[in-house]
């Protein structure tokens, strides 16, 4: 059962990386999608990270996810950029290592960033 939860949450977490990289306006050179892994244990976690996301410039849509624990966020160039968000993930309390950044003309199917893959639970993070 674990199995199958920790699964449908990654296939869940690709779905949603993928329609951020959908979204994006097409020709639009302005919007890039980031993505950070880090260390959230819980919804009490994934509130402050997202918390801090939704007070920042810039940023246009964001998706936390416990099981892959990465944060990947959609943001505007021209008035924030990924280390702002990555401060803003740290304040929140947690670790925040950039896993890649993508121009909205990324189409790769093997993308880390559009599509990120579960590295498994990060330990600690909680407060």
């Amino acid at each position: 059962m674990k199995k199958t939860v920790k699964f449908l949450a990654i296939v869940l977490a690709l779905f949603v990386s993928t329609y951020l990289m959908a979204t994006n306006d097409k020709g639009d050179k302005t919007t890039k999608v980031v993505t950070f892994d880090s260390n959230m244990n819980c919804s009490a976690c994934q509130g402050k990270v997202e918390g801090n996301l939704k007070d920042l410039s810039g940023v246009l849509s964001y998706k936390t996810n416990l099981a892959s624990n990465t944060v990947t966020v959609k943001y505007d160039t021209e008035k924030t950029d990924s280390e702002k968000i990555s401060k803003a993930i740290k304040d929140a309390g947690f670790k925040s290592l950039k896993r890649g950044e993508c121009g909205s003309d990324c189409k790769k199917a093997d993308c880390t960033v559009c599509h990120p893959v579960s590295k498994g639970a990060a330990k600690g993070g909680c407060n």
